[in-house]
């Protein structure tokens, strides 16, 4: 067994994911893209980012579209009443303009995520500050995976998250500021070898 990786292929390496996962963070349609996380009730809401008024029923999510309003699902056209079947964590997508919208399901909740390219966490954004890669930063460790996982903490988190989002809209700029101003971070990077990424 080596002390540690070469220090040359492990900076390319790092660089390598660093320039993917700032692409992906800033595409058109990334995670930085995301104009809000809208929990669906029984009840029929409306919301400012997406067209229709939509709502959760037994056997998935389905929208009601006014007049004016489409989407575009799998390359069809859709107006009027639309069903999104079989939806599951992965989640669907719909375009409207050339923004879209994300209908998946969270631990047996349903949400949408509506992304808009010119959104300004997207549009604000210059790249998230980093230390120069070193191996240095580098910690060896063995990774055992629960055998235990309790699907009541996932609820719980879940809750915590759906509480938190009810208030994102109002605070999102001023939370962006502060990560802007923050230091920089290493974190995610291949020096966490289970790190995760936001999608």
């Amino acid at each position: 067994m080596t002390d540690g990786p070469d220090h040359n292929d492990f900076v390319t390496e790092w660089e390598h994911w660093h320039h993917d996962h700032e692409r992906q963070l800033a595409s058109p349609h990334g995670f930085l893209a995301i104009s809000g996380l809208h929990w669906l009730g029984l009840e029929p809401e409306r919301f400012d980012d997406v067209p229709g008024v939509w709502r959760r029923d037994a056997k998935g999510v389905e929208v009601l579209l006014g007049d004016g309003e489409e989407l575009v699902v799998e390359g069809s056209r859709v107006t009027g009443h639309y069903h999104f079947n079989n939806v599951d964590e992965h989640g669907q997508r719909a375009s409207f303009g050339d923004a879209m919208v994300e209908v998946a399901q969270r631990d047996g909740d349903f949400m949408i995520r509506p992304r808009h390219p010119d959104h300004e966490n997207r549009t604000r954004y210059v790249g998230t500050p980093t230390y120069p890669a070193s191996t240095e930063w580098v910690a060896r460790g063995t990774f055992l995976p629960t055998t235990n996982l309790i699907p009541s903490r996932l609820v719980r988190a879940l809750r915590v998250w759906r509480t938190f989002s009810n208030h994102q809209a109002k605070s999102n700029s001023n939370c962006w500021d502060r990560l802007c101003d923050s230091s920089p971070s290493t974190k995610n990077s291949p020096m966490n070898s289970h790190s995760f990424s936001p999608t």
